[in-house]
């Protein structure tokens, strides 16, 4: 009897590495602090909000991506389709009721459990540095079937654009007489002008000399003018008044040029209208104002504002950058990844969208560092070597190295603070690696190493070129088969099929696309043969 198996993995993003116990079932939370706190950055609290948008998306996910997987941007909802809850994730962040749009998302698809869905997204350069953000500290996750969803926030912009503090709102400059002040500063003052301040147009008709004479003091004189000034028949008069009154010269003359003169005008007749309510000033008390502003209230902003709010709440730019700063000062100065003296690191990369290695099909774990934008002004690096250790314990450099960095990073996601280095041939397994990288950090020379250790196989291993076509291993045991990547056939195990003759015990688990773990047992010494991707045959015996 002939028995046979068939498999065809389908991987999205890699699917193996860092296994324990301690991250067991869907702690997503505690697998991802796990990760940031062993890269020394602060960890997550959980978000209820961002749990509910995650878990929605999750949902929209299993609807309706299917078989499709491959082909479609997991990120992106479209309108109309079964559990549509927003196109982007700060459109369905602000569906559940979080108040801002700086959210930051990190998806999986065709993932068994959380180890292998964030293992994956760590292994992508893109969606590590979202974990590995310095501007995050909350975090919701959802899962339905196969999708898993991580949504990243920050508190403080919640708290800003939930209850508006008054220093966060938009203060525009107010030119105070060529000096920029602040308009909360003239607002204040609009709100307590003193008696002197506040302009009084002068009276309509204006001494013989051409003084000008208070309007309040005039009317009431108009309405009831005093006998003694009232012309009587005799020398000249001046006419005042309307109704016309005529008043007798030497009366209005005094007035005119007594220094204690109850009509006399002070000030100039010129004004500036600088309140809201319309309320005007005398030029020259406006002018001492100007010049004798407190340092406080003097504009030093920039004038830029951010709506990060779902809201139209406009922010200080000076503002968020303390919030960013105090986030940066929580972080250490740089971060580099694995993280220094980790062990269990997966060997390979696979598959990440966008795809940074366009050209490639597999490479080795790539390793990454990033500078904390708060507490690093300028980098330039200069070199960076990566090497492992042989079994006659020498360290051998690794010579096919491909960086990305904000110029060559053929997607053009990476920052300036933001570096990667792709090993253009897998990492062996179970081998100690040192990364150096010499760089100018503020204009002085710096050098950053680090070690770590890739995954070791519990199983003898047996390394397949494409030449080897028949196999003998181990009987009623479990082995590990690596199909060494080549030109023609870069992901064997995209494609399995097992078959045998009788009634041997076959297991098979898939560790990535070119290493298989398989245990044959009860074969009695007749072969089980292994069909794989791009025509590849393999056919494995357990005797001579």
């Amino acid at each position: 009897m002939m028995r046979w198996l068939s498999i065809a993995p389908l991987f999205v993003l890699m699917l193996s590495g860092m296994q324990s116990a301690a991250f067991a079932g869907d702690e997503a939370l505690d697998l991802i602090n796990t990760l940031r706190s062993s890269a020394g950055m602060t960890r997550l609290v959980y978000s209820p909000v961002l749990s509910l948008a995650a878990k929605n998306h999750a949902t929209y996910l299993s609807l309706n991506i299917g078989g499709n997987r491959l082909h479609v941007d997991a990120h992106i909802e479209q309108n109309g389709r079964r559990g549509f809850t927003g196109e982007s994730s700060d459109e369905r962040a602000e569906y559940v009721g979080y108040a801002h749009s700086e959210v930051k998302e990190n998806v999986s698809i065709g993932n068994t459990d959380i180890v292998d869905s964030v293992t994956g997204l760590m292994a992508g350069i893109y969606h590590r540095f979202t974990f590995l953000d310095f501007q995050v500290d909350e975090m919701g996750y959802g899962r339905e079937g196969e999708a898993f969803v991580y949504e990243l926030g920050r508190s403080d912009l919640a708290r800003m654009c939930t209850t508006f503090p008054k220093k966060a709102e938009l203060d525009p400059p107010f030119d105070c007489l060529g000096t920029l002040v602040k308009s909360s500063y003239i607002e204040g003052v609009c709100k307590k002008l003193p008696a002197e301040a506040v302009y009084q147009p002068p009276y309509r008709t204006r001494c013989p000399g051409g003084k000008l004479l208070r309007a309040d003091y005039m009317e009431r004189f108009c309405k009831s003018p005093l006998k003694s000034a009232l012309y009587t028949g005799k020398g000249s008069y001046y006419k005042i008044c309307k109704p016309e009154v005529r008043v007798k010269s030497g009366w209005l003359e005094h007035l005119c040029t007594a220094p204690d003169s109850p009509a006399r005008y002070v000030g100039e007749n010129r004004y500036y209208q600088i309140c809201a309510n319309n309320t005007k000033v005398f030029a020259d008390w406006f002018k001492q104002l100007c010049e004798n502003v407190p340092a406080q209230a003097r504009y030093e902003d920039s004038g830029y504002y951010i709506q990060p709010c779902h809201s139209d709440f406009k922010a200080r730019q000076e503002y968020l950058n303390k919030l960013d700063a105090k986030m940066y000062r929580s972080n250490p100065r740089y971060v580099v990844w694995p993280p220094k003296n980790s062990d269990d690191i997966p060997p390979a990369f696979f598959d990440e969208s966008p795809d940074p290695l366009p050209d490639l099909d597999v490479s080795g774990y790539p390793l990454s560092l990033q500078f904390n934008p708060g507490k690093v002004k300028s980098v330039h690096l200069d070199s960076f070597i990566l090497e492992k250790k042989n079994r006659n314990g020498i360290w051998e450099r690794v010579k096919a190295i491909r960086e990305l960095n904000r110029e060559s990073d053929p997607n053009q996601v990476l920052s300036k603070w933001q570096f990667a280095w792709f090993p253009l041939k897998r990492l062996d397994w179970g081998t100690y690696y040192r990364a150096s990288v010499n760089a100018l950090i503020d204009k002085r020379k710096t050098r950053i190493q680090w070690h770590f250790r890739t995954q070791a196989l519990d199983t003898p291993l047996y390394i397949l070129k494409r030449e080897h076509r028949n196999v003998k291993v181990y009987p009623d045991r479990w082995v590990a088969l690596y199909f060494e990547p080549d030109k023609t056939s870069s992901r064997p195990l995209e494609y399995i099929e097992t078959r045998w003759v009788g009634n041997a015990n076959v297991e098979t688990n898939i560790l990535d696309l070119n290493t298989l773990q398989i245990y044959l047992g009860n074969t009695n010494c007749k072969p089980v043969s292994l069909y794989l991707a791009h025509g590849r045959e393999v056919k494995l015996t357990t005797c001579d």
